[in-house]
């Protein structure tokens, strides 16, 4: 199944317990093993794909930028056009192929919340020229990430979950009598004090929240103790959410990758507490108190079994649909922390120039 074996197992596991910024003498400490091994051992786990980069969950809208998931049923005879388009569009700085309810791509667009109907507006022109023939445009007001349990995985045999006991939970759901779980997410977003130096901090940071004081300091002109009161104070502000790292432990053709929209109007809580019962790493964005996404990968064996549990949980929700991803997301060359101006204290809109070449693209 995999070339991991119950020695890499534990290091990913004590890195679960004890937070991604966990050093190799304590990873040492807590399971025994020789600090050079570890090393060595998370150098490969890298080096095989299983580990990624640390990445940091962040908050843009705290700084007043917004974001929006959205799925686009696509002309297929424009496709290879609208791709030039997303490399155009610095607000599009991910996207891949969806097949579901839409047919085309599922993109990652931001805008600044002065201008709150900026992707609308994009979407629209569009449809208008004839690029795509419907879409779902979901606003991303909050997040929340639950981790693996790593104890249900197995190196030779992947996922061991009892899939029953979930069934079992499910059916001890009731609209009318609220579990113990609280899904608790802060929609009233305030937009924080930063400036230019927060907003560079925070892109080098982006793609490898391991980058050291040393190197940051060459970037960006300031020293190390003052770059360590930046960060500590974007942590306390919310506007950096936390650390995580992102383990790959199956082979891609051996995941289904999906997000699943979905509208509950009663027993939140109790539909929400399902999923956070399953062992695998989620993500759930939240737009409203009522509306939600959910994305999630499974084992392709296993996606048969979580339908079955689906239905169960299918009578408290009002809406909802899949969309599913194939391939390899792809992230615009652009920068989303590029379009701030340090100069004029905002984030550029400019979106004339975008509808001009949507446009322009469809003449061609």
């Amino acid at each position: 199944m995999t070339e991991l074996d119950d020695k890499d197992l534990a290091i990913m596991r004590t890195i679960e317990d004890y937070g991604p910024k966990i050093s190799t003498d304590i990873l040492s400490e807590k399971l025994g093993y020789p600090s050079r091994t570890i090393r060595y051992r998370i150098n490969k786990l890298k080096e095989k794909g299983y580990l990624k980069p640390l990445k940091m969950k962040t908050h843009e809208r705290k700084l007043g930028l917004g974001e929006n998931i959205i799925v686009l049923d696509v002309n297929q005879k424009m496709q290879s056009r609208l791709l030039n388009i997303f490399k155009k569009i610095p607000y599009i700085y991910h996207y891949y192929s969806t097949y579901g309810k839409y047919n085309g791509y599922l993109i990652r667009s931001v805008f600044s919340l002065n201008q709150p109907n900026i992707n609308l507006d994009l979407l629209d022109a569009m449809k208008r020229t004839g690029y795509i023939s419907d879409y779902y445009i979901f606003e991303l007001v909050n997040y929340r990430i639950k981790n693996k349990d790593l104890t249900f995985f197995n190196p030779e045999r992947g996922w061991i979950y009892k899939w029953e006991e979930w069934y079992d939970y499910l059916k001890t759901i009731k609209k009318n009598k609220e579990v113990e779980f609280n899904f608790e997410t802060e929609l009233d977003v305030d937009i924080v004090d930063f400036d230019y130096k927060d907003v560079m901090l925070l892109k080098n940071m982006w793609k490898d929240a391991s980058i050291t004081l040393k190197e940051l300091k060459e970037t960006l002109n300031l020293s190390e103790a003052q770059i360590s009161i930046r960060i500590q104070k974007l942590e306390e502000k919310d506007i950096i959410k936390g650390y995580y790292l992102d383990y790959s432990l199956l082979k891609t053709e051996e995941s289904i990758y999906f997000y699943c929209f979905l509208e509950i109007e009663e027993a939140v809580n109790n539909v929400l507490s399902c999923f956070f019962k399953l062992p695998y790493q989620f993500v759930i964005y939240v737009e409203s108190s009522n509306k939600f996404c959910i994305s999630l990968v499974l084992d392709a064996k296993d996606f048969k079994k979580f339908l079955k549990g689906f239905d169960l949980i299918r009578p408290f929700i009002n809406s909802y649909f899949f969309q599913f991803r194939y391939g390899k997301a792809k992230r615009a060359d652009h920068d989303l922390f590029d379009l701030y101006n340090g100069i004029k204290k905002t984030w550029e809109t400019a979106l004339n120039d975008y509808i001009s070449i949507i446009e322009k693209e469809a003449e061609m």
